[in-house]
Parts: structure tokens; C-alpha cells; sequence
């Protein structure tokens, strides 16, 4: 009776654990097999104990190898009230809302930020000088345009706010885990258009090759996305949600369970893009490219690439008559330094120096002098 009474308290406090801490499955693991232990210390019935704790033993060694694998722990992000579901994008950021992120290296920190989320929920943007915004500047995006790990003035569309003076108004509509298809769904959802108060002169959408998968509906964290499909005129045509017909997981375990650096692992793991993938990647930007420039007369629509997108993303977006800017053309110096333009050497994301020589760029070779 007290092994029993022992293993409910260890399961009580191990469900507690699992609430509570940011990264609790180690302590979860080494508590059940402490109580297992020490009931089969107890009992006459030691092999039944043995074998209960053989898996936890299993889930212990497996914690600690993807642990060591990442070798990043998050705290203080995507806390309860950060991210919200959204009908026409499946999710994004709390409106008014302040978050802070802080992750480490084992005992190294590598970032602790603030992610300022203004009224209509977009990062928050640079000033606009008095007399500007009559023109405005649309980036479009996931964590590399929403500026993951740096601060709201790091961030690159900040940044070229900064730069041209506050002639634009700049609007940041990235954030963590976005594909191609938010972008198309908040521009033909009219959300947009609901925010902006000025005339876009410039829309820059920032590709990474992930995004492919993305909007191929391959993310764990992304269920509920806009669904696109390519149309018999080759145009991206929207098709519901990837939940659509789907059976999903309750969210409380869903987020229980990436609290855990193995569970986690298997989630981020996905099929690799094949050709229809980037068939739709290439449609989605595509059809957004269109929607601008139907909508928005004398815009201008470019991609900025990052280098691992490949041939796959680069050659389609060119024979789509897409302006694309590689990353590695850009700072061409990155080649034979990466670790200087990211946050960290296990934190790829990139920093604020990178940025602000994307920015330099941009308003160098893609704004005009005046609006």
C-alpha cells in the first residue's frame, strides 16, 4: 500500500511539473524511476517494478540525447497569451501584448528580448516623421522577418524604417513560423488592407527553404493554417484549413508534450518538400506578387532568399517574372563567416548586423531616393 501511495504522490507532482516548468521531463523521469525504485525495494514483487521502470529509463536517455542535440533551452516565449489562434492565419500574436524570450546555451545566455505586439497585432513598427507615411513599406514573412531574438528596433523592417528617416511607414506582418501562406491569406482576407493607412510603395517577402514545407501544412505548430492548393490556371486557390477533416490533438497535451526535448524533436521532424511542394510555394508567392500589384498600382514586389532555399525555390520564382535578392549576394562575406551574421553558433536566426546590412541594401537598390 505505501509503494502504491508513493508512485500516485510521484505521478501527482510529476502532472505539477509538467504545468508549471518550462523544461520538466528529466525531473518527471528521474521521479518515476526513484519512486519504481524504491517500491521494488519494498516489494516482494520486484521483476513487475523492474519492468515498469524500464521505459522511463528509455525516456530518460532519450531526453538527455535530444537535449544535448539542441543544446538551446527556451524560457518566458510563446507564454500563455502570446500566441492566439486567428481564423484566417490559424495563429499569431496577442494584440497589445509585451513578451519576452530568453534562451541559453547551457549556462550562456544567447538572447533575452522583448517583442513588443502593437494594436492590430504586428510587431511593432519605426517612427513615421512628420510629413511622412503617405507611402508605406509591407514585409511579409516568418522568424527572420519578425526579427526572432533581437529587439523591436533590431529588427530588419525597423531597421529600414530607421534608415530612410521615417519617410514610410513600415509594417512588420512576420512572426514565428510563417510561411507564404499567411502572407497570401492576409492579403486576400483583406487584413491588409484593414491596418494599412497609406499607399504600399514596396513589399518584401523573406523566403527561407522550410517554407515550402510550411505551406505544404507539414508544421506541428501550424494545424490550422490557410490551405492552398495550385488551380488549373496555375494561381494558388485557397482550400479551407489544414485541419480541415483532420483529427487533431487537444492542445493542452500538445503543449505538454513539447515541453519535451525528445517529443519535440519527433514533431519538427517532417517529410522533406518534393517538386509539388515548391509547385505550390512558388504559385502562393506568385499569387500574392499578382494580388499586390492589382491592388496596390505602382508597388513593387520582392523576395529576399536566403541561401539553404535552393535551386528548387530560386529558379521558380525567376521564371514566374518574381525580383529575387540572394542573401549571399547581399553579404557576400557570409560564405566564409556565418556564425558573424547569426545570433549565436547554435542559434541560426539572424542578428542585427545582418540586418542592417539587408537594410542598407534595400533602401539603396529597391527604394526610390523620395516617395
Amino acid at each position: 500500500m505505501t509503494s502504491v501511495l508513493v508512485l500516485l504522490g510521484s505521478l501527482g507532482a510529476a502532472a505539477a511539473a509538467i504545468v508549471w516548468l518550462s523544461q520538466p521531463y528529466l525531473w518527471v523521469y528521474g521521479a518515476a524511476l526513484a519512486a519504481l525504485g524504491l517500491a521494488m525495494l519494498r516489494s516482494s514483487r520486484k521483476a513487475l517494478w523492474f519492468n515498469l521502470a524500464a521505459p522511463f529509463v528509455l525516456l530518460f536517455v532519450l531526453e538527455v540525447w535530444a537535449g544535448s542535440r539542441s543544446g538551446l533551452s527556451t524560457d518566458g516565449s510563446r507564454s500563455e497569451g502570446y500566441t492566439v489562434a486567428h481564423a484566417e492565419l490559424g495563429y499569431g500574436p496577442a494584440p497589445g501584448y509585451v513578451a519576452h524570450q530568453r534562451r541559453s546555451s547551457g549556462q550562456e545566455l544567447v538572447y533575452a528580448v522583448d517583442y513588443t505586439i502593437d494594436r492590430h497585432g504586428l510587431r511593432l513598427g519605426p517612427p513615421v516623421a512628420p510629413g511622412g507615411g503617405a507611402e508605406c513599406l509591407l514585409f511579409f514573412g516568418g522568424s527572420f522577418t519578425f526579427g526572432e531574438g533581437l529587439g523591436d528596433r533590431e529588427a530588419l523592417p525597423y531597421q529600414v524604417g530607421l534608415l530612410t528617416e521615417g519617410r514610410y511607414r513600415v509594417y512588420n506582418f512576420g512572426y514565428h513560423g510563417y510561411g507564404p501562406h499567411q502572407m497570401l491569406a492576409a492579403l486576400e482576407g483583406g487584413l491588409v488592407d484593414g491596418v494599412i493607412a497609406c499607399r504600399p510603395r514596396v513589399v518584401v517577402y523573406q523566403a527561407i527553404r522550410d517554407h515550402a514545407s510550411r505551406a505544404a501544412g507539414h508544421k506541428f505548430w501550424d494545424t490550422r493554417g490557410p490551405r492552398y492548393e495550385v488551380g488549373a490556371d496555375g494561381s494558388a486557390v485557397r482550400r479551407g484549413r489544414f485541419d480541415d477533416g483532420a483529427t487533431t490533438w487537444p492542445e493542452w497535451l500538445r503543449v505538454a508534450l513539447l515541453k519535451s526535448a525528445f517529443f519535440a524533436a519527433l514533431a519538427h521532424w517532417h517529410p522533406e518538400a518534393g517538386p509539388d511542394d515548391y509547385a505550390r510555394f512558388v504559385a502562393i508567392v506568385d499569387t500574392a506578387r499578382r494580388h499586390t500589384d492589382a491592388h496596390y498600382p505602382g508597388s513593387e514586389f520582392h523576395v529576399l532568399l536566403w541561401d539553404k532555399a535552393g535551386r528548387e525555390m530560386d529558379d521558380g520564382l525567376r521564371a514566374a517574372g518574381i525580383r529575387v535578392h540572394l542573401v549571399n549576394e547581399i553579404l557576400p562575406d557570409r560564405l566564409d563567416d556565418r556564425v558573424r551574421y547569426q545570433i549565436h553558433a547554435r542559434e541560426n536566426h539572424p542578428n542585427a548586423e545582418a540586418y542592417a546590412g539587408i537594410a542598407r541594401y534595400l533602401v539603396d537598390e529597391i527604394l526610390p531616393a523620395e516617395p
